[in-house]
Order: structure tokens, then sequence, then C-alpha cells
């Protein structure tokens, strides 16, 4: 009965343990208490895709040279920041279809006003 017991944990372990790599390879960064959120892979190769979860939304994150899309596939995503995953020059920030305004220090993008994604962020 304890060896039954040992097992099932055990292969609990295994499946949470499993589960946490894509994140920790996507370097997904997330802070919901400061709506901040953000992705730094630990390879340089481009296009670089993930899933990702908070909360009560998921989706997909697409990481190009010069751009980055982040898709809720479900739920909504409040934000208020997004960290970068390179130094870099954005010019929009565009979510579910509205340009939206902000201000950058080169490694993070601060929105004027908190938004909610819920179907599309795109950065370039």
């Amino acid at each position: 009965a304890i060896s039954q017991s040992f097992n099932r944990h055990l292969g609990l372990i295994r499946s949470m343990a499993s589960f946490a790599l894509p994140a920790i390879f996507s370097g997904f960064r997330f802070d919901m208490t400061k709506k901040m959120i953000g992705f730094s892979p630990v390879t340089d190769e481009r296009p670089f895709r993930c899933f990702w979860a908070v909360q009560d939304a998921w989706g997909t994150v697409t990481i190009e040279e010069d751009r980055t899309v982040l898709d809720v596939l479900h739920g909504a995503l409040p934000l208020q920041s997004y960290l970068l995953s390179k130094t870099g020059d954005i010019r929009h920030v565009i979510s579910d279809g509205a340009e939206i305004p902000f201000s950058s220090d080169g490694t993070r993008i601060d929105f004027n006003d908190a938004i909610t994604v819920r179907e599309q962020l795109i950065l370039h």
C-alpha cells in the first residue's frame, strides 16, 4: 500500500515538473499583482513560440526578430507592463486591434493606462 501511494505521488511530481519546463525555457516572468508579464527565451532561435498561462488566461507567445505577438486563447489578461526579451526599440503596441500609448526604457514597456488583452497584443 505504501509503494502504490508513493508511485502515485512520484507520478504527480514528474507531471508537475514537466509542466515547468516550457516556462523555464521561455524565460516566462510574471507578477500579476503588478499586471506584468514577459518572456526571455534561453534560445536566440527565431521565431520562438510557446504556451503561457496565468490566473484565468492562457495562450501563446511568438517572438520574432522584429515583433512579439501575445495571443490570448482563453480568458482575459490585465496588463500594466511587458518585459522585453531583449533591449529594443518598440515603436507600436497594438492590443485587440487598437494602438496603445506607452513608454519604454528599452527593456520594459509601461502602458499609460492598464489594459486588458482579450485576443492579441502586438509589439513592434
